[in-house]
């Protein structure tokens, strides 16, 4: 099976982002349509579901786990690198794809009125982010 010219051309913006940015870029590659399919598992197509994402990148993820989602559903989609966010949000049409910092998720949830979130996908690279990051999205995650 050969790549698709989507699929290439993300490897590219990846690579550009890694010479940019270094290791806050996860990966030189976009994530696997098996990959999303797997992390979209928890999203329920027969009720209505607030669904985040953290570090979206070009959205490989974001247009699967759209596929699964209630119509009523809000998915919020955060990416940092302004190039990724551009790409992700010309691909999906029910997402919300904000360019703006993991860091900052309760606010940014704040912001968009959300009290309570079901399902958070996450392409972070945790290991490579600083603390800075880190300690605001897991204390996010434990509230």
């Amino acid at each position: 099976m050969s790549a698709t010219p989507t699929f290439v051309q993300d490897v590219g913006l990846f690579v550009e982002g890694i010479r940019r940015r270094g290791t806050e870029v996860a990966s030189v590659a976009p994530s696997s349509t098996r990959l999303a399919r797997a992390m979209a598992r928890h999203l329920d197509p027969k009720r209505p579901q607030v669904v985040v994402e953290l570090g979206a990148g070009t959205g490989a993820v974001t247009t699967v786990a759209e596929r699964f989602l209630h119509p009523d559903s809000l998915f919020i989609a955060v990416e940092n690198d302004a190039t990724f966010a551009g790409v992700c949000a010309e691909r999906v049409q029910r997402t919300v794809v904000l360019c703006d910092d993991a860091a900052r998720i309760g606010d940014i949830l704040a912001e968009h009125l959300v009290e309570r979130v079901d399902v958070v996908l996450s392409g972070l690279p945790v290991p490579s982010l600083p603390r800075s990051v880190n300690m605001p999205v897991f204390e996010w995650l434990q509230s």
